[in-house]
Order: C-alpha cells, then sequence, then structure tokens
C-alpha cells in the first residue's frame, strides 16, 4: 500500500482515505508517544500530507520528511515543555513564514517563458518582497 501511494505521486485521487489514514499510520504513528493525541490529529496530519505530497516528487524530500520528524520527536523527547514553549512562542512567525513561501509558490508566473530581461527583473521584484 505504501508502495502504492509513493507510485503514484504526486497525489492521486484514485487513493482512499483508509489508505491515507493506514500510511500515516505506517508512517506517522511512531512520532506519537500518546495514542489518543494521534487519533485526534490524524485528520489534521492527512491533510497536511496530502497537501504537502504535491510536492514532493522525489524520495530524497521523503527522507527530509522523516528527518524533520525524527527531529522534533528528539526534541520532545528531551524537554517536551520547553519545545512546546519554543513552537508556542514561535506559532505567529512560523506561520506568517508558512504563508509567505506558500503565496511565492502558489503566484510564480512560468519563469520559462520570460526574456532574459524580464527574468531578471522577476527575481529582483521577488527578492524585494522579502
Amino acid at each position: 500500500m505504501e508502495k502504492r501511494i509513493f507510485d503514484n505521486l504526486p497525489f492521486n485521487h484514485e487513493i482512499s482515505i483508509d489508505d491515507w489514514n493506514k500510511l500515516i499510520n505506517t508512517k506517522l504513528k511512531k512520532y506519537f508517544s500518546n495514542e489518543m493525541v494521534f487519533e485526534k490529529n490524524k485528520e489534521i496530519l492527512r491533510t497536511e500530507i496530502i497537501n504537502y505530497i504535491k510536492f514532493c516528487t522525489k524520495p530524497e524530500y521523503l527522507k527530509l520528511f522523516d528527518w524533520t520528524f525524527n527531529l522534533y520527536k528528539d526534541c520532545l523527547n528531551i524537554d517536551k515543555q520547553k519545545i512546546i514553549k519554543v513552537l508556542a512562542d514561535s506559532f505567529n512567525e512560523i506561520s506568517n513564514t508558512d504563508m509567505k513561501w506558500m503565496i511565492n509558490f502558489l503566484t510564480q508566473p512560468d519563469y520559462k517563458k520570460f526574456s532574459d530581461r524580464d527574468k531578471i527583473s522577476y527575481y529582483f521584484k521577488v527578492i524585494d518582497r522579502y
């Protein structure tokens, strides 16, 4: 089942919610120390993964996901309260950064059609935004 999902990247509408839930159980449950927290959040996880999986066309990106999840798991195991506080204190900044990058991705024109001059102008406009 996991291979079928990976082979069908980018996201394929033929994969059922049950398939996604099985994948989430297989891949993400290990990062939760409390099963009830996992069960309460698996729908959110599924939605987020479906949104991000569209961008994961290479296996190394999935390895990056795994590395990121392991990093957070290790940090939470060391000092859960401190990590929760750091994440809570950073939440607005993280959300704003995510929103800027998502908007940038979604609104980016097809620069391959630009002339060299237009490409340079476009790149400077992007740089000036941030």
